[in-house]
């Protein structure tokens, strides 16, 4: 329903454009009527019973049906979707388009099904985590962790200076800035960020403007794949999984209203020049968050993969890909991560590499217990990944993770179940 006598009301609730120019109301029911005519294939069939009550109803069919990006997203309205009502998708806090409503409907209904992790019968988890400061385990001030990490790096590289015969060790600069990088937006953007048959961008933000595409994709939060993402991003709307979303917004300042969470494998509707696109999210198995996009363009399917960890037992338990191994439906195009695919790589399986590292810490632990000394592990991470290590490791020995405040607050974003946060202190 929208109310005229709002002070929003200047936005076209089905296209989002700017309606201020339009300065009657006549004008603007005009406007949205073209709009209705025009969208029905996508939003479904909108009854508009007069020019002062617009009773608009969507009309469900298969996959979710979501709004198009505009330049100008600012509109105020509600909108029955089914049984759903949609709440103004701009006000303060809420994700672009209906995806706040989407999501919350998918969270209710998985909610039985999100114990990934077990509560640990060794721990008793009564109260809410709470953040425990380092120096409960150090008597003397604590180093920069990656300075502990990288110490052995640095005085192994030092060692081959010396061995070498140079006369002194000269630590490596830091690179320049990253100016070339802001020549990348006045440059065209590779055939290998772009879906073919849309104006979708993957993983393409150093080339992003208003003129090349107003839907951006994002795979997942390592910087290799978000840079060009800006506090004062406003290209258009980023698509990405829920956790990602949360990543954005909180580490990197984006405003809420440019970033459209999807729900894992549920098929979404994106408009794409004026067509619809069916978009599915499914799991990369790569760090939290992470995952690939299936776009099916007409007739096409197509399967951007981002970065992602091949495996045989976890990726075949999804129905799209195991359909398309047995080529029905058939994979028409797929963007391909070849990071290791070289015979020289010869990797364990995360589950080997796991069980190494859990037996590696029980023999550091039985010496200590023999010598009766202490033993502190310590994990590197990026900003996110190699949590499924390290959490596992502490599953095993029942006993929970330390993490400083930003990681804490990294954590908190990743959307876990109450049980996994309260193995961090």
């Amino acid at each position: 329903l929208i109310d005229f006598a709002s002070p929003k009301r200047d936005v076209c609730f089905i296209c989002g454009s700017d309606l201020s120019r339009l300065g009657t109301v006549s004008g603007r029911v005009s406007h949205i009527k073209r709009c209705k005519a025009k969208y029905s294939e996508i939003l479904g069939s909108a009854s508009i019973k007069n020019d002062n009550d617009l009773d608009c109803e969507f009309i469900e069919s298969g996959a979710e049906p979501i709004e198009g990006t505009t330049d100008n997203p600012s509109f105020s309205r509600s909108v029955s979707l089914g049984t759903k009502q949609l709440r103004n998708p701009y006000d303060k806090n809420q994700w672009h388009g209906n995806a706040s409503i989407i999501l919350e409907s998918k969270r209710a209904a998985e909610s039985d099904n999100r114990q990934q992790f077990p509560e640990n019968s060794h721990i008793q988890h009564n109260k809410q985590p709470q953040q425990t400061m380092l120096s409960r385990f150090f008597q003397a001030p604590v180093r920069s962790l990656t300075d502990v990490l990288m110490g052995s790096a640095r005085r192994l590289k030092k060692e081959k200076y010396v061995s070498s015969g140079k006369k002194a060790f000269e630590p490596s600069v830091k690179a320049r800035s990253n100016d070339w990088r802001s020549n990348l937006k006045y440059s065209n953007c590779p055939s290998y960020k772009k879906i073919p048959g849309t104006d979708f961008i993957c993983d393409g933000f150093y080339y992003a403007r208003s003129t090349l595409s107003q839907n951006y994709f994002l795979t997942h939060f390592h910087s290799d794949h978000y840079g060009g993402i800006t506090k004062q991003w406003n290209e258009g709307t980023i698509y990405c999984s829920l956790p990602t979303a949360n990543l954005v917004n909180q580490q990197l300042g984006v405003d809420k209203r440019f970033l459209h969470p999807l729900p894992m494998n549920s098929p979404t509707i994106i408009e794409s020049r004026g067509k619809p696109v069916t978009v599915t999210l499914l799991d990369a198995n790569h760090c939290p968050g992470a995952i690939m996009f299936l776009f099916e363009v007409g007739n096409k399917t197509i399967l951007h993969v981002g970065d992602f960890r091949w495996d045989r037992e976890i990726m075949m338990k999804m129905p799209q890909l195991k359909a398309f191994s047995n080529a029905n439906p058939r994979l028409n195009e797929i963007f391909l991560d070849t990071t290791y695919c070289d015979k020289k790589y010869s990797l364990p399986t995360q589950a080997e590499a796991i069980e190494a590292t859990i037996t590696a810490v029980e023999e550091e632990l039985a010496m200590a217990k023999k010598e009766r000394t202490k033993t502190l592990f310590l994990f590197g991470s990026y900003t996110i990944g190699k949590e499924r290590i390290y959490l596992s490791v502490a599953e095993h020995l029942g006993m929970k993770v330390y993490v400083d405040n930003r990681r804490f607050r990294i954590l908190s974003a990743l959307e876990w179940p109450k049980e996994r946060m309260k193995m961090f202190t």
